[in-house]
């Protein structure tokens, strides 16, 4: 019984690590993604998405941790989410599709990261994959 006990949660911990690591979208379009933020200014904007979501200081200190991607509203309309892998969190859940920008036109994609400059530019410039 000892034995069997040890396999089934041998079995268990495999199954549970396998999927923690399995990504969340591999059949979607391909789109290539970068990643923008405050500080605010320039070409970052002034922290007010194009669908008036507000990205400023939150009331706790910091600005917003919000799971949103700047999109080509004739490719992905705004306010809708989508799963997206792999992405600058690790975030297994839906982004929202609630900012546009000059440069995002077609398969490309913005994602918001409120951590700053240095995991924008960490985060570089990526092939993802983005799925319903």
């Amino acid at each position: 019984i000892v034995v069997l006990a040890v396999i089934v949660a041998a079995f268990v911990y495999c199954t549970a690590a396998t999927a923690a690591v399995r990504p969340v979208c591999l059949t979607g379009p391909v789109f290539t993604a970068t990643a923008y933020g405050p500080p605010w200014g320039g070409i970052n904007g002034g922290g007010v998405t194009a669908s008036g979501v507000g990205l400023g200081i939150a009331r706790g200190g910091g600005y917003r941790r919000v799971y949103g991607v700047a999109v080509d509203p004739r490719v992905i309309p705004l306010g809708s989410s989508r799963r997206i892998w792999p992405n600058p969190f690790g975030y297994r859940g839906r982004f929202r599709a609630f900012d546009t920008g000059g440069a995002i036109k077609g398969n490309r994609i913005d994602f918001y990261d409120w951590r700053g400059r240095s995991h924008q530019y960490g985060w570089g410039r990526r092939t993802v994959r983005v799925c319903r």
